[in-house]
């Protein structure tokens, strides 16, 4: 099982060759100096319960604001590197829903290749590009590749 968060305890934060996912909201673009300065920014790290034999970087494609839920989906690539060179790197698109601030992450859920290291990929979602709420206002609608 994967996880999305803030650096997990037993990492002790940063693994080498991982990239963090920046998430800033920035202030409006009136015309002053203050224009697009950070409002907030949060960073977020993923990581496999196998602790340090993986490092999963998050390639974020879209982020979509959501005003009736008063938060924002993040939607992209994950790939997961393993650190044993005899292995090869695989790749699942993700979707990631946080509060409006930032601190909470709300919901995660990665869409991984079906054949992993074992072959090339069967089925499987290799990244989603946009996402946005189904008109509903119950789920989303996301596209990829």
């Amino acid at each position: 099982m994967r996880s999305f968060n803030a650096p997990p305890p037993n990492l002790n934060g940063y693994v080498p060759g991982q990239i963090a996912t920046l998430l800033v909201k920035l202030k409006d673009n009136t015309i002053s100096p203050n224009s697009f300065l950070f409002e907030w920014a949060r960073e977020y790290y993923a990581w496999t319960d196998q602790g340090k034999e993986f490092v999963i970087n998050l390639d974020v494609e879209d982020v979509y604001y959501e005003n009736e839920k008063d938060g924002y989906v993040l939607c992209g690539k994950a790939t997961v590197n393993p650190l044993d060179p005899d292995l090869k790197p695989t790749t699942s698109a993700f979707l990631m829903r946080v509060s409006a601030d930032g601190d909470t992450i709300i919901h995660t859920r990665m869409y991984p290749s079906v054949s992993g290291n074992s072959g090339p990929d069967i089925f499987g979602v290799y990244a989603f590009k946009s996402v946005i709420p189904w008109n509903t206002g119950e789920g989303y609608i996301a596209v990829g590749e």
